[in-house]
């Protein structure tokens, strides 16, 4: 059968019905509709919720993450505080201690060599309660300096320490620049330790 044998057929079907045939068509094709709508709005309403429903819950699941996020971010930077404040007292807490500790050395050997200068011009040798004491004062420097400084500085002090003792017991001469340039040497290993400047200085004078 044709597909012109079909839609005659369908209109000798509709002829013999006639205008009752018409109407049931026409209703039919009106309830059809109405039909329709109701399944797509239902479907539309289904999907709505169902829509609604995943967009709470990928709210609450963005919250979540959000606030694990904003914890972690928290406690990272608590960790962070807490290292900051260890590296504090641990290394700036050491520094301040090397420049009180490296004062009191210069402060020795200044005075150490004042009295010297003082005891050379004067033609006075050195009385044996300034030497008991200043040597106290060494012990006491030295202990200090062992606690913190590296070999490098330890070194420096030794030679310069030995040669003003030297001095003062007369077994060497008081020369002031071979004095000189070993504290300048002493002086040049602490700037070093201490990161001042590694460029090392010099005595550019005349005297």
């Amino acid at each position: 059968m044709t597909y012109q044998d079909i839609a005659n057929l369908a209109l000798i079907i509709i002829g013999s019905i006639g205008s009752a045939g018409a109407f049931i068509l026409w209703l039919s094709d009106r309830l059809a509709k109405i039909w329709t709508e109701r399944l797509l709005e239902n479907e539309r309403q289904k999907h709505k919720i169902e829509l609604a429903k995943i967009t709470t819950d990928f709210e609450r699941e963005n919250q979540k993450v959000l606030a694990d996020i904003k914890h972690q971010q928290e406690q990272s930077i608590s960790f962070l505080k807490s290292d900051i404040d260890i590296f504090k007292d641990k290394h700036l807490k050491g520094f301040n201690d090397k420049l009180v500790c490296y004062r009191e050395l210069i402060n020795l050997i200044a005075d150490t060599l004042g009295t010297i200068d003082s005891h050379m011009v004067n033609g006075q040798a050195l009385t044996q309660e300034y030497i008991s004491n200043a040597n106290k004062q060494r012990l006491r420097i030295y202990g200090f300096t062992a606690m913190i400084a590296p070999q490098n500085v330890m070194d420096a002090q030794d030679k310069l320490i030995d040669f003003l003792l030297e001095i003062i017991e007369g077994s060497k001469p008081y020369e002031w620049a071979i004095v000189r340039n070993k504290a300048l040497n002493l002086i040049n290993e602490i700037r070093k330790d201490i990161a001042i400047d590694t460029n090392p200085i010099a005595y550019n004078g005349n005297r």
